[in-house]
């Protein structure tokens, strides 16, 4: 790594003190992109140089959380509130099995039941992609151990608008 930063500096030292004095503006237009290039490499490999290696201190997340405080005497989930909505248009052009996938995924992240909400807009009105959401939700209850979140299903189309709560 250290060796490529070494050869870059060489080369834009070479490149300035060299000009192309039959094409000044055309020499100066690749330096000024070639110094770009250089400086957004060089953002991009210098964090890679020194990586910072993280680990989540669960008992600390207790504490912090899920314990009876001052500011939380109940002792239930200080956590925001999350409204997660996934937006489709076109059964044809996304596969529903991506977009049930998707919901899947949301229904089962560890997160305080009363504070994630997942909503589902399909913009073209598909009952296919209606019909695949309802499955999951099914697949979901039989799959997942318990569902975490509340789940809504909203459906756009050109003449009505539905709200079907699971």
């Amino acid at each position: 790594m250290v060796i490529r930063i070494v050869i870059l500096a060489m080369f834009l030292t070479w490149r300035v003190r060299n000009p192309n004095h039959e094409a000044m503006w055309l020499w100066g237009i690749s330096i000024v992109c070639e110094l770009w290039f250089a400086f957004s490499w060089l953002l991009d490999v210098l964090p890679k140089m020194n990586p910072i290696n993280r680990s989540v201190d669960l008992g600390a997340l207790h504490d912090k959380f899920d314990q009876a405080t001052e500011t939380n005497p109940t002792g239930r989930s200080d956590l925001p509130g999350v409204d997660v909505f996934v937006s489709t248009a076109d059964a044809e052009k996304e596969p529903p099995l991506v977009t049930a996938n998707t919901i899947l995924s949301i229904l089962g992240v560890n997160y305080p039941i009363e504070k994630i909400s997942c909503y589902i807009s399909d913009d073209g009105g598909a009952i296919l992609t209606f019909e695949a959401m309802a499955e999951a939700i099914k697949f979901a209850e039989v799959s997942l151990q318990f569902v975490f979140c509340t789940f809504c299903l909203l459906v756009f189309s050109k003449t009505n608008f539905f709200f079907q709560p699971f």
